[in-house]
C-alpha cells in the first residue's frame, strides 16, 4: 500500500527475523541441551583475551566502513528520535546505532562501551562525536 509506514514495515521484517531465529533455536537445542560440558578457564579466558584483540583488529582493518549507520531506528523506536532520553549501549563499535539516533534528537545522550579501545578511539574521532552527549 501507498500509505504503508516503513516503521510498520520494519516491525514486520523484524518478526520475521525472529521466527528464523526461533526455528534455528529449536533446531540446535537439543544439539546444545546434550552438551552441558563448561568451557575450562583456561578456554574462557583465552576466548574473552583473543575477542578483545579480534575486534582491534578488526577495527584497524574496516575502521567505521564495515557496518552501515542504523538510522531506522529512529521510526522503528519514535521515543529514541523524539524525547529527552539517555540511552546505553554495549558492544557499541563504531557508534553505527547512537550516532543517527544523536543526529535526529538533540535531547538524546548516550552511555556507551566497547572491548576494542580501538572502536572507542574511533568513535572519539568521529566529527559527530560530542563528550557532552557521549
Amino acid at each position: 500500500a501507498e500509505g504503508h509506514a516503513e516503521g510498520t514495515q520494519l516491525t514486520e521484517n523484524c518478526h520475521a527475523w525472529r521466527s528464523t531465529e526461533d526455528e534455528r533455536e529449536k533446531k540446535f537445542a537439543p544439539i546444545i541441551a546434550e552438551d552441558r560440558t563448561p568451557l575450562k578457564p583456561f578456554v574462557r579466558e583465552k576466548l574473552e583475551k583473543d575477542a578483545k584483540r579480534n575486534w582491534d583488529i578488526f577495527y584497524r582493518n574496516h575502521q567505521d566502513k564495515f557496518f552501515k549507520d542504523r538510522h531506522y531506528l529512529e521510526k522503528e523506536y519514535p521515543m529514541l528520535a523524539t524525547e529527552k532520553v539517555t540511552m546505553l549501549e554495549a558492544g557499541c563499535g563504531v557508534g553505527n546505532t547512537f550516532f543517527p539516533l544523536l543526529e535526529a534528537n538533540p535531547n538524546l545522550k548516550v552511555h556507551c562501551c566497547d572491548c576494542s579501545p580501538r572502536a572507542i578511539s574511533i568513535i572519539k574521532e568521529d566529527k559527530a562525536y560530542d563528550e557532552q552527549r557521549v
